[in-house]
């Protein structure tokens, strides 16, 4: 994506803080997949450890494009602040 349409992208995200534009912003600095942002459960998203992350992984009603795809994402700058305010 161009950085021009990611840049008004996050300034929208700012403006407006809910937590559907911080997931948005999430999902614009982690190039982790829609479905994958979107079907993260709480006990998915660890912010009170060394690194904070969130963990991508195969649940019981949703599966991974791939084995593979299971992975853990660290939360820095942006991705943590959005993290934190959902």
């Amino acid at each position: 994506m161009r950085e021009s349409i990611l840049n008004r992208l996050h300034g929208y995200v700012l403006e407006k803080s809910s937590q559907t534009t911080n997931m948005i912003d999430i999902l614009l600095f982690t190039d982790a997949r829609v479905s994958e942002i979107g079907g993260l459960w709480t006990e998915d998203v660890l912010l009170e450890t060394e690194v904070p992350h969130i963990i991508i992984h195969e649940k019981l009603l949703k599966r991974l494009k791939t084995k593979a795809s299971s992975h853990k994402v660290p939360l820095v700058g942006e991705t943590l602040l959005a993290a934190n305010a959902l």
